[in-house]
C-alpha cells in the first residue's frame, strides 16, 4: 500500500471518528475512495456505451436513407 497525505475540511476527521471510533479513519477513507473510483468508472463506462449506442444510431439512419433511395433508384 501507497502512502498519501490529504487536507481533510475541517470538522471531517471528528465526524468519521464519531461514527466509526478512533483508529478506523484511514480504513474509511480508503473505503470511500475505492467506492467513488468504481462509481465514477462506471458512469465512464455507461457514457462511452451511451456514446457508441448514438454513433450507431447515426450510422443505422444514413443506411437506411442510403437503402431507401436505392430503392427508388436514386443512387
Amino acid at each position: 500500500m501507497k502512502s498519501t497525505n490529504i487536507r481533510l475540511s475541517e470538522g471531517v476527521p471528528d465526524r468519521i471518528d464519531a461514527l466509526l471510533g478512533k483508529g478506523r479513519r484511514a480504513e474509511f477513507i480508503r473505503e470511500a475512495v475505492l467506492a467513488e473510483l468504481e462509481r465514477r468508472e462506471l458512469e465512464q463506462r455507461a457514457q462511452a456505451t451511451t456514446d457508441d449506442a448514438a454513433t450507431t444510431d447515426a450510422q443505422l439512419t444514413v443506411v437506411k436513407q442510403a437503402l431507401k433511395l436505392l430503392a427508388r433508384g436514386i443512387v
